[in-house]
C-alpha cells in the first residue's frame, strides 16, 4: 500500500511528562528527555490505524502512570527505503519505523531483534520468517493479504463470480463478457503479480530444494491465450488501479487496498472476489522495526509497544481491516461484508505464503516483458536463461524457506 508524498509532514504529539520512558536519539533514556521518533511512509489518511495504535499504547501507558512524547515523521514512499538504512547506519534516524517485506534486505540489518517469550510467539501463525543474527524475529507480520479480483458491476452486471473458482471458468466468463462490452472497454486487466498465482496453481515453485532459482515460462501460454481470445491487454510494469478507477476494464486483478482508494466513478459499482485456482499466493503486512542502536529503557518500551500492537485485539483488528486482510494473531476473527476485498481474502486464507523481495519482482517483471510471445525478439530459452541468472544474484532465502514447507504438496 502506498501513496507518494512530495514533502515530509511532521506530526508532533505532546503529552505531559511524569516519568522517564524514552530519550531522543538512540542512547539510554535520561530523566530529562523522554521522547522518541517514528517514521511511516505515508499519511494519516492512508495509515490512520498505525497512528491510532501509537495513541492507544500511549493511553495505556498513562493509565499505568507512565508518560512520554513521540513524533511521527511521514516520509515519501520513494525515498523511505533507501534513506532509512542510511540514517540508522549513521546512528541517526527514527527509533521506530514501519517495515515492508519487499525491502527486507534493506531493513533487517538495521533492526534490533524483538524480545518475545515462547508463549508469546506461539500466539501467532508466523514469527520465524525475518530473523536476526541471534535467531529472534526483527519484525513480525500483522496481516496476511492476497491479491483479489474486482468486477465493475456497472460494466459487467451478469459476470458470474461463482463460476470463477477455476481459471478455466474465469476465462469462460471473460469470453462471454467480451461480447457485451462497449468498444474501448477491456474485459480484463492484470499485473505481473498474477504470474505468482499462475505458477503455484500449475504446481511450480520459484526455487529448488537447494535454493537456486528455477524460473521458466510456466503461465505464459495461459497469458497468451487470454490475449488471443481478446479479453485482456498485457501489463508488464504497471498496476491495474487506473483501469479500475477509470472504468476502462470490467474486471481487474489488483491489491486489496484498492477498494479504499476507488474513485467516485466506480466505488459503488465494484465487487471483489477471490483469485481463481487451487493454489494462490498471499503476502504480509509487517509491524514496526526498532532501530538497532536503541538500548535500555527505550528499547524495552518500544518492544512493549510492538507486542501491544500485535496482540491487543482492538488494535490489531483495526490494522488487519485497514489492509483488508486476515490476522497473524491466532484465534482472532475479523468480519467483512460480502463482496469486499477483505471477504475475498478470508476465502483464500489458506493461500501459500510467497514473499518476493523488490529485486526479485524486478526480475519477474523483466521476464514477462521480454518473453518472446509478447512481442520480444528474444527466444523463450534466452529469456528464461537471463531471468535465472539475474535471480541467482539475489538472496532467495526467504522464498526458499516458505517453499520448503509446501514444495512437495503443490
Amino acid at each position: 500500500m502506498k501513496k507518494l508524498k512530495t514533502v515530509v509532514i511532521i506530526l508532533t504529539i505532546l503529552a505531559s511528562i511524569s516519568m522517564p520512558i524514552f530519550s531522543s536519539g538512540q542512547n539510554e533514556s535520561s530523566q530529562e528527555d523522554l521522547s522518541y521518533t517514528v517514521w511511516i511512509p505515508g499519511d494519516e489518511a492512508e495509515y490512520g490505524f498505525y497512528f491510532d495504535a501509537l495513541a492507544s499504547f500511549k493511553e495505556k501507558m498513562e493509565k499505568e502512570g507512565k508518560s512520554f512524547d513521540y513524533t511521527i515523521e511521514q516520509q515519501p514512499w520513494g525515498d523511505y527505503w533507501t534513506k532509512l538504512p542510511l540514517e540508522v547506519n549513521n546512528k541517526r534516524g527514527p527509533d521506530l519505523f514501519l517495515t515492508h517485506p519487499a525491502y527486507d534486505e534493506n531493513l533487517r540489518g538495521i533492526s534490533k531483534e524483538l524480545t518475545l517469550s515462547d508463549s508469546e510467539k506461539a500466539k501467532f501463525e508466523v514469527t520465524d520468517v525475518y530473523l536476526g543474527e541471534g535467531g529472534e524475529p526483527v519484525y513480525i507480520p500483522t496481516t496476511f493479504v492476497s491479491k483479489v479480483m474486482y468486477v465493475n458491476r456497472a460494466l459487467a452486471p451478469n459476470f458470474n463470480t461463482a463460476n470463477c473458482d477455476t481459471w478455466e471458468g474465469f476465462v469462460d466468463e471473460l469470453v462471454k463478457l467480451k461480447a457485451t462490452l462497449a468498444e474501448g472497454i477491456i474485459p480484463f486487466q492484470y499485473s505481473f503479480h498474477m504470474l505468482y498465482d499462475l505458477r503455484y496453481n500449475e504446481g511450480q515453485t520459484f526455487t529448488d530444494a537447494n535454493g537456486k532459482p528455477m524460473l521458466d515460462d510456466t503461465g505464459f501460454d495461459f497469458l497468451k491465450e487470454l490475449e488471443d481470445k481478446g479479453v485482456c491487454n498485457f501489463v508488464a510494469r504497471g498496476g491495474t488501479e487506473d483501469e479500475l478507477n477509470n472504468a476502462t476494464a470490467a474486471v481487474v486483478y489488483g491489491e486489496p487496498w484498492m477498494e479504499f482508494w476507488a474513485s467516485d466513478k466506480v466505488k459503488d459499482d465494484i465487487e471483489a472476489f477471490p483469485v481463481p485456482g487451487k493454489h494462490t499466493t498471499k503476502a504480509l503486512e509487517l509491524s514496526f522495526g526498532i532501530n538497532k542502536n536503541v538500548s535500555g529503557v527505550k528499547y524495552e518500551m518500544l518492544n512493549d509497544y510492538v507486542k501491544f500492537m500485535l496482540m491487543d485485539e482492538d488494535t490489531i483488528t483495526a490494522i488487519v481491516k485497514g489492509s483488508s486482510g486476515t490476522p497473524n494473531l491466532k484465534g482472532l476473527k475479523v468480519q467483512y461484508e460480502a463482496g469486499t476485498a477483505g471477504a475475498a481474502n478470508v476465502a483464500t486464507a489458506d493461500a501459500l505464503l510467497f514473499l518476493p523481495s523488490q529485486p526479485f519482482e524486478v526480475v519477474v517483471k523483466n521476464l514477462m516483458a521480454d518473453w518472446e510471445g509478447l512481442g520480444s525478439t528474444k527466444s523463450r530459452a534466452e529469456t528464461v536463461k537471463n531471468a535465472n541468472f539475474a535471480a541467482s544474484q539475489i538472496d532467495l532465502d526467504v522464498i526458499k524457506v516458505q517453499e520448503d514447507a509446501y514444495r512437495n504438496n503443490l
